[in-house]
């Protein structure tokens, strides 16, 4: 789900070669050859107004992405990336030599500018079906290149919960967020489903959609794991605070690929919390877990809790298998109908005071302590012990006069 745009892009270049024919030749792939004389644009819808001369049409109707020349790669190293963008963004094939030739060219991307990368590599996260194009690119070597952070999961033992090593649970996790987000109104209200998806396809960076960046951060969101791998006193593998060490390792693969600042805070906290949702649902959570868990993802609630799913459906090693191994997914599905039941609704989250009517009323400066109070009278709030303002200023006074409270 491409982010929607109300406007088209036009891309001028002059002639390269001194024939039209000759021109045509040095694109990419067939699709892209394919031209009409503006002279006949008054006959505009037939087909005789276009020129085919290297058999676009064919390859167009039988959806297929073809090579015109191998050479063309060598020239511009970035086709090798744009014909998975291509084939993901149009579900089209990649003709069995085309996709020879782009294995065989993967390691001239090392020449390409990491601008001009991420432009295709959002195409290819941001469509609805890039899986398939997600494992090509593992198996041409594509993935390992862009991501060399990505080989040192490779072969690593997760222990009992997972049935894969860390590398084919990351391409896993990426599978499984692309099968549960096409049946989103399966395990939700279709409203809400909906509304799930034109929030995570809504834009976030020109035309990359906020999908590219939760697909990415399925891929990876392990990537803190072999720096934290240690055996406990019983013997199983654990990886403490993985998530807090592959978030900043995130913040670096993000800087190297010139991501914007929005894309690379997403990118953070979504591997920062994404165990969180998952600790959350091994009961029924209650309504302050819930507060809390929602003020510290804010905005990226849902992307957390979807990287959840798709994280505890891509294992499925023996002790995943086990009764005893609790989580509950309905929670999951529910706190997502709760998110967007909150976004209707914006009255009932809004404060009942404000920072300047605490600092008056407390007669305090500015600082940490007036934003802890005020963090402390919103999860009342949310919690239906605090109801009228009255309440929350009889509440902060309370706070203001009990440090251990707040400390609490």
């Amino acid at each position: 789900c491409a982010a929607k745009s109300s406007s088209y892009e036009l891309d001028f270049a002059a002639q390269k070669a001194k024939t039209l024919e000759k021109d045509l030749g040095l694109r990419d792939f067939t699709l892209n050859t394919l031209c009409a004389d503006i002279r006949s644009l008054d006959q505009a819808g037939k087909e005789s107004v276009l020129i085919d001369l290297f058999g676009a049409f064919n390859d167009i109707r039988a959806k297929r992405i073809r090579m015109l020349k191998e050479d063309n790669f060598r020239k511009d190293p970035l086709r090798i990336l744009r014909g998975f963008s291509l084939s993901a963004v149009l579900g089209f094939e990649l003709e069995r030599k085309t996709e020879s030739a782009l294995k065989k060219n993967t390691g001239r991307l090392r020449s390409v500018s990491a601008e001009r990368i991420t432009v295709e590599l959002g195409k290819i996260f941001s469509a609805q079906k890039s899986w398939a194009q997600v494992k090509k690119m593992a198996q041409a070597g594509i993935l390992q290149l862009l991501f060399p952070e990505m080989e040192k999961l490779r072969g690593l033992d997760q222990g009992d919960f997972h049935h894969l090593d860390a590398y084919r649970h990351s391409l896993e996790t990426v599978k499984e967020l692309e099968k549960l987000w096409r049946r989103l109104g399966r395990n939700m209200p279709k409203k809400y489903a909906a509304a799930a998806r034109e929030y995570v396809c809504s834009p976030l960076c020109g035309e990359r959609s906020k999908l590219w960046i939760l697909k990415l951060a399925c891929l990876l969101h392990d990537i803190g794991k072999p720096d934290t791998k240690i055996y406990g006193r019983d013997g199983r593998i654990h990886f403490y605070r993985h998530e807090s060490a592959g978030a900043e390792t995130a913040v670096c693969i993000g800087r190297r690929l010139k991501l914007s600042l929005r894309e690379i805070t997403m990118l953070r906290k979504l591997i920062k919390y994404h165990l969180r949702a998952g600790q959350l649902v091994n009961r029924v959570p209650s309504k302050k877990a819930k507060f809390r868990f929602f003020r510290d993802t804010a905005d990226n609630a849902v992307f957390v809790l979807l990287l959840a799913l798709a994280d505890r459906r891509a294992m499925r090693g023996r002790e995943a298998r086990k009764k005893s191994f609790i989580f509950l997914e309905k929670e999951i599905y529910k706190m997502i109908v709760d998110f967007f039941e909150k976004e209707e609704n914006p009255r009932k989250s809004k404060r009942l005071l404000d920072g300047d009517e605490l600092m008056k009323l407390l007669g305090i400066n500015s600082g940490p302590r007036v934003g802890r109070i005020l963090e402390l009278i919103d999860e009342a709030q949310a919690l239906a012990r605090v109801r009228t303002k009255q309440e929350a200023k009889n509440y902060a006074r309370k706070l203001h006069k009990d440090p251990g409270l707040i400390a609490g």
